[in-house]
């Protein structure tokens, strides 16, 4: 049996987190997603699998960063967590038009952009400069991530649409 998704969004959430959970205690996911009450914890599991494995191919390295400490929430103790924000600092670092090479600034900024509570001040103090430039920084690591985030989902959209795992709603015009 096949679950099908709403939206590329739905897909890579729903993968990541069955993916995420024990097949154990997967029995309770299916009370919480009303349309997956007819599949077993073992189903759900396999075609998270599915789904991952399918993006895996054609996204790349920063990309599966990307969508990892997004949808899997790597950044917040995950399994990858070392491995996923080392693939992203090294590309926050390569991309930079700063001199700066500074891993741990690099690294708050990236937590920041996945909504982890870093002031300012501390990325001011990593970088050692005024508030102009880290804000400048800032806006440099956010517009890499951004780009990051647009490729990937693209890729990952496409593979799944030719699939056939992405339902495709059409909305009647109501005039």
């Amino acid at each position: 049996m096949q679950r099908w998704q709403r939206s590329v969004h739905d897909a890579l959430e729903f993968a990541f987190t069955i993916v995420g959970t024990p097949i154990v205690k997967g029995s309770f996911i299916g009370t919480l997603m009303n349309d997956m009450k007819d599949m077993s914890p073992q189903e759900l599991h396999g075609q998270a699998v599915l789904i991952i494995n399918m993006v895996e191919r054609v996204v790349t390295d920063e990309g599966l960063a990307y969508l990892k400490a997004y949808y899997g929430r790597e950044l917040r103790g995950g399994n990858d967590e070392k491995l996923v924000l080392s693939v992203l600092v090294e590309a926050a670092k390569e991309s930079s038009e700063t001199i700066s090479r500074n891993r741990r600034g690099h690294e708050k900024l990236i937590r920041m952009y996945f909504s982890e509570d870093i002031p300012m001040s501390a990325i001011r103090n990593e970088f050692r400069c005024g508030l102009p430039r880290a804000n400048e920084l800032r806006k440099s690591v956010f517009d890499l991530l951004d780009r990051i985030a647009t490729t990937a989902d693209g890729a990952a959209s496409q593979v799944l649409h030719e699939a056939g795992l992405i339902i495709e709603w059409e909305v009647e015009d109501g005039s």
